[in-house]
């Protein structure tokens, strides 16, 4: 009886670069990880990946107040968000001359409103900052929930005392009079 050896080809083994090579006569797929082999992509690529690091680094600003922990807003200036309540809700904070303004709150699922949790959040806010002048401008329809928390100590001032009709164009509370059920053309 004749003996036959089957052959197998040997396992892929990684070369670091997220590129498979085999052990067997073929050499790695990409040539730029062969040492001496130029490539058009070196110096473009560096640049790339510095300018991502930057952003990255950028966007992972953080800083802690009492406990209180505030990301940096990758898009704008003096703005922090709060997201310790996330998934539920978040907030952003800017700094004007000592006083802190906060916007953009949300309570991200409707069925969540109108169970505290803004109350909890917006007292996170004045936990991390016991002392500095908190407020806001409001909407028609969020101001009951302002007045409320300027009555707990939570906010110091509602800068606003004047109409300000809300963005949303199905808000019944800021659109009153509207009859027609359509969204309206922004321009």
């Amino acid at each position: 009886m004749i003996s036959v050896r089957l052959r197998v080809p040997p396992p892929l083994r990684s070369m670091g670069h997220g590129v498979m090579d085999s052990t067997v006569g073929c050499g790695p797929a990409d040539p730029g990880s062969i040492p001496g082999v130029p490539t058009n992509l070196g110096d473009k690529m560096k640049i790339k990946l510095i300018k991502n690091i930057a952003k990255e680094q950028q966007e992972n600003q953080v800083f802690i107040r009492n406990g209180i922990t505030f990301k940096k807003h990758p898009n704008k200036e003096d703005c922090w968000i709060y997201h310790g309540r996330m998934p539920i809700s978040s907030c952003w904070i800017y700094f004007y001359d000592g006083s802190i303004q906060i916007e953009n709150v949300i309570v991200g699922n409707p069925t969540e409103r109108n169970h505290g949790f803004g109350k909890l959040m917006i007292s996170d806010m004045r936990q991390a900052f016991p002392f500095q002048k908190i407020w806001v401008d409001t909407w028609n329809c969020t101001r009951p929930f302002w007045k409320k928390m300027v009555q707990c100590g939570y906010v110091d001032e509602i800068a606003n005392d004047y109409s300000w009709p809300c963005i949303n164009t199905t808000c019944m509370t800021c659109h009153e009079n509207r009859n027609v059920p359509r969204r309206r053309v922004f321009q």
